[in-house]
């Protein structure tokens, strides 16, 4: 019985206890002690088409389903070129860890341990340069060379993304305009989710318009029970998405804007 992956040498040999039995030398052999994991990778952004400059956020997550702890596994996700400004974050529950709580570019994280039923969450989001026409996105765990680690099902290790360009956005992706110095509005989290349009995926819940056109957006997502909420932005024909919140009650997203000869810019805003 061994209580860690690894090589090891096995011996063998017999000392009898009287003259009816003859002795033996001691044999050798090497085994490989590996861990039989169910690893699965799924990546979504919740959308299957997308506009020029849009932003596209990623969820990717990465568990471990069987009963073994899975020691040393890789993931990564090359950023496709298509997008700029790209940014991600982590959380994980389960006994493993992030080795950084985020980053930017490309997602290239080794985890030492992913024990039983752990999993991870990765949040990665860019802006789309141009008009591609279409835009893929993959993400993959890697198992370790030595072979510690053996997967049950080899097809759950990667997860592909494919979006296409639309000439206009889809039902639904609509966004009211500002047409005033302030605003506000109440997100209703509680009436999403148990709608089901809330998960633990990173969707877009709200969306402004500007002068200049799509301004801001609020994303949600569950996490460890909890409803969290992101805000993105443009700046310069450029998205970015802030960081992740948890608020006791449903938030309400405030803005400013300033009054142009176009119409009203946004200035800021914030979700409390």
């Amino acid at each position: 019985s061994f209580s860690s992956v690894g090589s090891r040498s096995v011996s063998a040999s017999f000392v009898p206890s009287n003259t009816d039995f003859v002795a033996s030398s001691s044999n050798s052999l090497t085994v490989l002690v590996f861990a039989q994991a169910d690893l699965s990778v799924s990546k979504t952004d919740g959308v299957n088409s997308y506009m020029s400059n849009d932003l596209l956020v990623y969820t990717i997550t990465l568990r471990n389903l069987s009963g073994d702890t899975a020691l040393n596994v890789r993931l990564l996700d090359t950023a496709p070129s298509s997008l700029s400004n790209v940014a991600w974050t982590c959380s994980a529950q389960g006994g493993v860890f992030c080795p950084a709580a985020g980053g930017v570019g490309n997602i290239d994280q080794t985890f030492p341990q992913l024990p039983s039923g752990s999993q991870v969450s990765y949040v990665l989001s860019g802006s789309v340069i141009g008009s591609p026409i279409s835009i893929t996105n993959t993400a993959t765990a890697l198992l370790p060379a030595d072979g510690t680690v053996v997967a049950n099902t080899p097809a759950n290790l990667s997860a592909t993304d494919i979006n296409r360009s639309e000439v206009i956005f889809q039902n639904g992706f609509e966004s009211p305009s500002i047409l005033a110095a302030t605003g506000s509005f109440r997100l209703p989290g509680t009436q999403l989710r148990s709608a089901g349009l809330i998960d633990g995926i990173a969707r877009r819940i709200y969306g402004l318009d500007d002068a200049s056109g799509e301004a801001l957006r609020v994303y949600a997502r569950v996490l460890n029970g909890e409803t969290e909420y992101a805000l993105a932005t443009r700046s310069n024909g450029t998205w970015s998405l802030a960081a992740w919140q948890a608020f006791s009650a449903e938030p309400t997203l405030s803005w400013t804007a300033r009054q142009t000869s176009a119409g009203f810019v946004l200035q800021s805003a914030n979700l409390r």
